[in-house]
């Protein structure tokens, strides 16, 4: 009977500790990269930005990433207001990511094939920065589609 309730006991204290131990002390996702970047996956390969610039006018932002001279991602949003904001579904946010090498362009115009979000976590007015994340199915003039998964970008800054 002893056994019975030690084991009992410990079952208790160790459900108590799963439950204890599952803070969420590592914040949003997008924090796992650093300020001012923008990182992804494209087809399973990974992608990170070496350099970012923001833009906004009339309401509409435009943040453009570039990977040395080998690629570039543009990410087009309605406005930097936290919210998600569809790709395709004649919106106006809007995604593009090139190949140099191979001029290949992928976008989001394409309404029947392309999809995605892109998803404002965080948004500082005073600092001019916006946080969050992103994916898309983007598609060439051909019809090629180009997979992008596990978008983020981490205080990216806009004028």
């Amino acid at each position: 009977m002893k056994n019975i309730i030690t084991l009992n006991i410990l079952f208790f204290c160790a459900i108590v500790f799963s439950f204890v131990s599952c803070s969420d002390d590592e914040g949003p996702a997008y924090n796992s990269i650093a300020e001012g970047s923008i990182s992804m996956s494209h087809d399973g390969e990974s992608w990170e930005s070496t350099l970012v610039t923001g833009i906004s006018v009339s309401g509409i932002n435009n943040y453009n990433a570039l990977k040395s001279t080998e690629s570039q991602l543009s990410l087009t949003i309605e406005n930097n207001s936290i919210g998600a904001y569809l790709l395709g579904e004649q919106s106006l946010s809007a995604m593009t990511f090139s190949i140099n090498s191979t001029a290949e362009t992928y976008g989001s115009f394409e309404e029947e094939l392309a999809s995605g979000t892109i998803t404002v976590e965080e948004e500082n007015v005073s600092l001019q920065t916006i946080s969050g994340s992103f994916d898309a199915v983007l598609v060439d003039s051909d019809g090629n589609v180009k997979v992008i998964s596990n978008g983020l970008f981490n205080k990216i800054r806009y004028n």
